[in-house]
């Protein structure tokens, strides 16, 4: 009873061989790899929602912050760590030189990043990150717990996106919906830089997959509430190209532009007339209310 860390660290040990030795196993092997290490997706969400896996009953109070401080330090100090106490640390690449900092962290995300993301954008609901600290070591004589916060966490995962150049087009876009949902939400405990924020918009605006249209225009029409490009010929380039019609449509009202919001109008018509008329997708028509059934649980809509 009491240790949370073990089944973590089991799975990422599966996942690793996953990873970067599945050469060494046959189909069935990693299927079995893979369906034995999948648990740990929903083992975070649940132990840092406060919920025991898998009964999802409440972690007892007298457990429930170690229990969350164990899971922040494994997947947030920075390095490799040895578990249990004294046996040697477990690193992901053969050459630990080689490897990344927060590599527990970074395994997930090159894993999955959509479930990574998830099992974050269900604890940013926890109090526990309010702290103004950016970062404490916990007092209790546990030193396998970390506190950490809103800030921190975005700071990580922005700092592994733009160390290791190995994420796919879709794994930096989850990135960027993860931000642009949470940073207005939280906009008093999360402090980024313009230059971070143009660089969430322009990644927004250029999907890499039509799947991910509607849920990138979503995100971008909630960051752009409280961040204003300081360029916004250029942000309208960029939704024009995109084709966020809803965006651009929130813009033109707000700035009163009736000669650009007559234009986005007949645009949207000429669009909608060259699809088939049986379809049921009227999302890229700004005058037609996107349903709320577009944004996926698998994208976060579950979750914001």
């Amino acid at each position: 009873m009491g240790d949370f860390i073990s089944p973590l660290f089991d799975a990422i040990k599966e996942i690793k061989k996953l990873t970067y030795n599945y050469t060494a196993y046959s189909d069935e092997e990693l299927a079995r790899l893979s369906n034995d290490s999948m648990y740990i997706y929903p083992y975070i969400s649940y132990i840092l929602t406060g919920r025991q896996y898998p009964t999802d009953n409440p972690i007892e109070e007298s457990q429930l912050e170690s229990a969350k401080l164990n899971l922040y330090y494994t997947l947030f100090n920075g390095a490799s760590i040895s578990w249990p106490k004294g046996s040697e640390k477990l690193h992901i690449f053969e050459d630990h030189e080689q490897e990344p900092a927060f590599p527990y962290l970074y395994l997930l995300l090159k894993h999955d990043s959509i479930k990574t993301f998830v099992c974050l954008n269900e604890a940013f609901e926890d109090d526990l990150l309010n702290d103004d600290e950016v970062l404490s070591f916990s007092n209790s004589t546990n030193n396998y717990e970390l506190k950490v916060n809103r800030q921190y966490i975005t700071d990580v995962l922005i700092g592994i996106f733009n160390e290791n150049t190995d994420f796919s087009a879709v794994d930096k876009t989850y990135l960027a919906i993860f931000i642009s949902r949470n940073y207005p939400k939280y906009l008093q405990f999360i402090r980024l830089s313009d230059s971070t924020l143009s660089r969430i918009v322009e990644t927004l605006c250029s999907y890499p997959e039509d799947d991910l249209k509607d849920e990138c225009e979503l995100s971008l029409q909630n960051l752009l509430q409280v961040f204003k490009p300081a360029d916004s010929d250029s942000l309208i380039s960029m939704l024009e190209s995109a084709g966020f019609y809803n965006a651009l449509l929130g813009i033109y009202k707000s700035e009163n532009k009736m000669l650009q919001l007559l234009d986005l109008w007949v645009k949207a018509k000429e669009e909608e007339e060259s699809v088939s008329k049986s379809s049921d997708d009227l999302s890229f028509n700004p005058f037609v209310e996107p349903s709320a059934d577009i944004v996926s649980e698998a994208n976060f809509g579950a979750y914001v």
